[in-house]
């Protein structure tokens, strides 16, 4: 589960995104089937420039909520 709200939104704000990264990956280990997570960890990923990783990720988020019009969004960033 990701850290308190207060940690994470201050590796945010930090714009540690390879930190936030790592909570949302370790996050997903326990419950892999998290759209929020899974889609805060694609937003962690274009920060990086990691298109590929941020493209996985919300392609997974979209599995589990197809009409997040927010995933699509982001989909089409990464690609």
């Amino acid at each position: 589960m990701p850290e308190d709200p207060e940690i994470e939104s201050r590796r945010w704000s930090e714009q540690d995104y390879q930190a936030a990264a790592k909570i949302y990956r370790d996050a997903l280990d326990q419950n892999p089937e998290n759209p929020t997570w899974t889609a805060d960890l694609g937003i962690a990923r274009l920060h990086l420039k990691d298109w590929n990783g941020a493209g996985s990720a919300f392609r997974q988020a979209l599995k589990s909520e197809p009409a997040s019009a927010q995933a699509h969004t982001n989909l089409a960033e990464a690609l």
